[in-house]
């Protein structure tokens, strides 16, 4: 699609890319308290955001930056990781000093207002925490 003149592109569920090499299973959600078997019944350390993970959108981000010194337009990347942690998100604008996406989504916003949410007050605080978390130039 680089080729045929795409400017962007959006990885999405990116977080779920890779798995823990080993297959290990996931241990049980010490905070869940609905049906048994459902997804947030279990945490999820091994089947999302792993290291591996990050490695795969810098070798895109590299690839789509060959096209710029090719003469051909910039390429921007968007990666859509829905995660509730903004940390885990965030990473994915660079990871170990390699950039990665131009834009992370986020999420998190699009919740707003929840119910019980005072509107002012919690609006804030989460743009807040997006904005103290991002990586300088964001």
């Amino acid at each position: 699609w680089a080729d045929r003149g795409a400017d962007g592109f959006r990885l999405t569920s990116v977080k779920y890319l890779v798995e823990d090499e080993n297959l290990t299973d996931e241990p049980a959600n010490p905070n869940y308290s609905g049906p048994p078997g459902g997804y947030d019944s279990l945490a999820h350390p091994y089947t999302t955001n792993q290291p591996d993970t990050h490695s795969l959108v810098q070798e895109f981000r590299t690839l789509l930056d060959s096209y710029a010194k090719d003469g051909d337009s910039y390429k921007i990347l968007l990666t859509d990781v829905m995660d509730a942690n903004i940390r885990q998100v965030v990473k994915y604008y660079s990871s170990n000093g390699t950039r990665e996406a131009d834009i992370a989504l986020n999420y998190d916003l699009q919740e707003l207002p929840a119910p019980g949410d005072t509107p002012g007050n919690k609006t804030f605080g989460r743009i807040q925490g997006w904005m103290d978390n991002l990586p300088d130039g964001k």
